[in-house]
């Protein structure tokens, strides 16, 4: 396994596990989130190519544009989630998405999925549900709801990676992270809230854009190019890792021995994907 790639899928998934900090500290609704996550990396991309003299429209664009365009249905979902189900429902049920990673993959990809590997993703979502069993389960109205979110997030990111994975060798990074946001930006602007948002939100959504939307999915899609499209999502599950750390950390949150042991199944399932 390409070691820099490897690498670069963890340390991504690190920065990811923020994501929860910024959604929580914003007041404005889930779609008006998700317009300033994609909006802020298009601009500054867009800006990039046209400065390079990339052209914005090449290749497969129209599958790209699709993608794109499911990018965004995917970020809405994904907000929803996070804004009305518990943290602990949300992150469950989202991160399944490696599980439908390693199906379409297989599928689309005829990317070979070993029975080793089928095993360490099922022992790091064993960490997830570890991990999370002692948050509050609610079956409330609005608990649903972002249940449902996160379930449809999880259907689509799976979708967006592995078609990102098929056409990765035809686009340099700036491309993919163009088309990995661009539809969200014209789809999702009319529905912002532009009277409702504070100063605070724009800095706030705008940093969010910056740390996840570029330098997080800049390394992702790094490691994406030179690892399988399973893998990758994989070792995207030191995402609970990060974000459980940063609970007990600013939300002061009581460790508890399973959460523990399920950052450490997660860990370990990582680190040996690693291994041959």
């Amino acid at each position: 396994m390409n070691k820099a790639a490897f690498w670069a899928v963890l340390i991504a998934a690190s920065i990811a596990g923020v994501a929860g900090l910024f959604i929580k500290s914003m007041q404005i609704n889930p779609v008006s989130q998700a317009w300033l996550r994609m909006a802020t990396p298009t601009v500054l991309t867009a800006i990039w190519l046209s400065f390079t003299g990339v052209p914005l429209l090449q290749g497969n664009w129209r599958k790209m544009s699709l993608v794109s365009v499911l990018g965004a249905v995917r970020m809405v979902f994904f907000f929803v989630a996070y804004t009305y189900a518990t943290i602990g429902n949300a992150v469950i049920i989202f991160y399944t998405y490696p599980i439908f990673t390693a199906l379409l993959s297989k599928v689309i990809l005829r990317e070979q999925i070993t029975r080793r590997q089928v095993v360490l993703l099922f022992v790091a979502f064993t960490g997830i549900l570890l991990a999370f069993s002692n948050k509050p389960f609610d079956l409330a109205n609005n608990d649903i709801i972002g249940m449902l979110a996160a379930m449809a997030s999880a259907l689509i990111y799976a979708l967006t990676v592995v078609l990102f994975k098929s056409e990765s060798k035809n686009y340099s990074l700036p491309q993919l992270l163009f088309y990995q946001n661009a539809a969200g930006l014209f789809l999702l602007a009319p529905f912002f809230q532009f009277q409702q948002a504070r100063l605070m939100d724009y800095s706030i959504g705008i940093g969010y854009g910056l740390l996840i939307g570029i330098l997080a999915f800049s390394l992702f899609f790094f490691g994406l190019k030179k690892l399988k499209a399973s893998t990758a999502s994989a070792l995207m599950y030191m995402e609970v890792v990060s974000a459980l750390s940063l609970s007990v950390i600013f939300y002061e949150e009581q460790l508890t021995w399973t959460m523990i042991l399920g950052a450490l199944l997660i860990v370990s399932s990582s680190l040996l994907l690693k291994r041959k």
